[in-house]
């Protein structure tokens, strides 16, 4: 009889074991790791974002509250119109320039009329002498 006494003394003992170890890391769980919250404030800097361009977006590349950097792209602009415009003002740039040749070379060539008519001037002025 000694040893079916034994036997269920010792699963109870291993229950009461079990239940004290799961007991006891469930205090040491409550009173030592315990979620605090406070209700703070972080500052920030915000920047306000425009731009020179009316054209059409075709993709943004950061999402809102994402931290960027200087240089950093933010958004693809539809660039088709942009080359037009580009385009059309280094057509401008290049009428300008040869306007401006054109301009100096009639330049040179008043001047030179001009002191052709001071020679002949001066040989008359001459030959009346």
């Amino acid at each position: 009889m000694a040893v079916s006494v034994r036997k269920p003394v010792l699963y109870a003992f291993g229950v009461v074991l079990c239940a004290g170890i799961i007991g006891g890391i469930w205090l040491w769980y409550r009173t030592h790791c315990v979620l605090i919250t406070n209700d703070s404030r972080i500052e920030g800097t915000l920047v306000g974002v425009a731009s020179r361009l009316s054209d059409r977006v075709v993709q943004v590349m950061v999402n809102e509250g994402d931290t960027v950097h200087k240089g950093q792209g933010l958004v693809r602009i539809d660039s088709r119109s942009v080359m037009a415009r580009k385009a059309k003002a280094e057509a401008a740039l290049e009428l300008a320039k040869a306007r401006w040749e054109d301009a100096k070379a009639g330049f040179r060539r008043q001047e030179i009329m001009a002191a052709q008519a001071h020679l002949d001037q001066a040989q008359a002025m001459l030959e009346r002498a």
